[in-house]
Order: structure tokens, then sequence, then C-alpha cells
């Protein structure tokens, strides 16, 4: 992939944090600057979208992503790079919306989606990225 990185270096959320202080170099990355001819495109640079990415390529699917601040930067703060199976809304919420043989068919997809990531983490050997066993929440 050839990537050429854009962010400011004087741009303080870039340089103020821990996150920025210890993060691994970045590919580097261009600002798409014409029509790009390409299998898929896939919009965000999360570490689910460049998940998708990479098994996209693997397949030798042609990809382009589109990220509009920093690759791996996730809205107005740094992910903390924390994925885990679930959704933002209580399992109840889900079953009753959906039912309960789908409200499981949609976590087995998001456990699997999880442990994707992982095993991408664990096969690339990523830089300054430490695999941990997953936490259990309890929701009254």
């Amino acid at each position: 992939m050839d990537m050429t990185d854009t962010r400011a270096a004087d741009d303080p959320a870039e340089t103020a944090s821990w996150y920025a202080a210890t993060r691994a170099a970045a590919f580097e990355c261009r600002p798409l600057s014409g029509d790009a001819d390409v299998d898929v495109c896939v919009v965000g640079g999360g570490i689910a979208a460049l998940t998708l990415a990479r098994a996209l390529t693997r397949r030798n699917w042609s990809v382009a992503v589109l990220e509009a601040g920093r690759i791996g930067r996730t809205g107005e703060a740094l992910g903390a790079g924390i994925v885990a199976a679930g959704f933002p809304e209580r399992l109840d919420r889900i079953v009753e919306r959906v039912g309960e043989a789908t409200a499981r068919e949609i976590w087995n997809l998001s456990a699997a989606g999880a442990a994707r990531v992982r095993a991408s983490i664990d096969e690339t050997g990523m830089a300054g990225t430490e695999l941990a066993p997953g936490c259990l929440e309890v929701a009254d």
C-alpha cells in the first residue's frame, strides 16, 4: 500500500497525548486527489475498517480507504484500541426488537468479528500491540 501521512506535526491533538507519544510509526497516507478505480471503498480508518480492508486485499480485491482524519483515530478522540464482541445497547432491548434467535446470531457475528481482528493483530505481529484476555461487563 502506498500511503502518505499528511497530519500536521503542530496539531496539539496529535502530539499531546500518551497515545501519540507511544504509537508505532504510521503508514504514509496521501489525500485522494482524483478518481480511484477500486473494487471496494472503505469509509473510515478505524481498526474494524482497516481489518476489513486487509481481509479484502488478501482476497485480491483492490481497496481504497477513505479517512477524513488520521488513520487509526476514532472520532474526536484517539481510540483506545479496544475490540470486543457486543453492542452499545442492552441485550434485552436487542432481543425485544429482533427476537432471541436473531439476537444470538448477531452476537455470534460480533464475536467472530472481534476474533478476526485479534487474529489479524496476532498474525501481523503489530508493533506496540498487546493482546489481552477479554472482559466481562455485567449490566442490570
